[in-house]
């Protein structure tokens, strides 16, 4: 279970948070791409991922292990949901997205840990050239460094303790874009996960599958 919860740190991006004025006003702009998708993606654990993002469709994400089908995470427009095979195979969790990030879910859920962790936090939104920049949704604090544009090393707070670090070793450029190619994770108390992300693709043809399962109870997280 420990490589499935690294695995769901790439998973999801739920909400824009809230900003802190960064260390630097040097900040970088780029037009962003309609969609996003990571659709060969590995890890050292043999998982395979899938990872589609659109900017108004929502996400999907979709991790594999010995080629069974063992997480999937999805959001649209109205509703965040995700499915979990060694909690309830015959079940899945949902919540309307704007309460998603206040149901006590663990940091793997987190909406900006993930969306920093994919590079679409920083893809769709302005962010420093080389400095600092702090992050804030309300639980956690995430404290990101940048050179050249890019992100190299996040830390994840807890109330002033470290839950998680990142540490972004290589990236791809793609229509004009930066994608994060090999990405370290860390939980605490956890060995570094290393994660190739594969080759990114960008288009508005890329669409993410956000309904849910068919055959399954839904269980809304607000209940837990």
């Amino acid at each position: 279970m420990a490589v499935l919860s690294l695995l769901l740190l790439v998973a999801t991006a739920l909400s824009t948070p809230r900003r802190r004025q960064a260390d630097t006003n040097d900040y970088v702009s780029q037009e962003p791409p309609t969609s996003v998708a990571f659709r060969n993606a590995t890890s050292r654990a043999g998982s395979k991922l899938r990872m589609v993002i659109h900017r108004r469709l929502g996400l999907e994400f979709r991790a594999s292990l010995v080629g069974m089908e063992q997480v999937v995470v999805a959001h649209d427009d109205r509703t965040f949901w995700f499915w979990v095979r060694s909690y309830d195979p015959r079940r899945y969790y949902f919540s309307p997205l704007e309460d998603a990030s206040n149901v006590g879910l663990s940091l793997v859920f987190n909406p900006l840990f993930a969306r920093c962790v994919s590079g679409v936090e920083f893809l769709w939104n302005p962010h420093p050239k080389d400095g600092v920049l702090n992050l804030n949704d309300g639980e956690y604090e995430v404290t990101i460094l940048f050179v050249d544009g890019l992100a190299r090393r996040q830390v994840y707070l807890r109330q002033g303790v470290v839950e998680a670090s990142v540490e972004f070793i290589e990236y791809q450029r793609v229509a004009g874009a930066s994608f994060p190619r090999k990405i370290s994770v860390a939980l605490k108390g956890q060995s570094p996960l290393e994660i190739d992300m594969g080759q990114a693709e960008v288009g508005g043809e890329l669409i993410p599958q956000t309904t849910p399962p068919e055959g399954m109870k839904g269980l809304r997280l607000e209940a837990l």
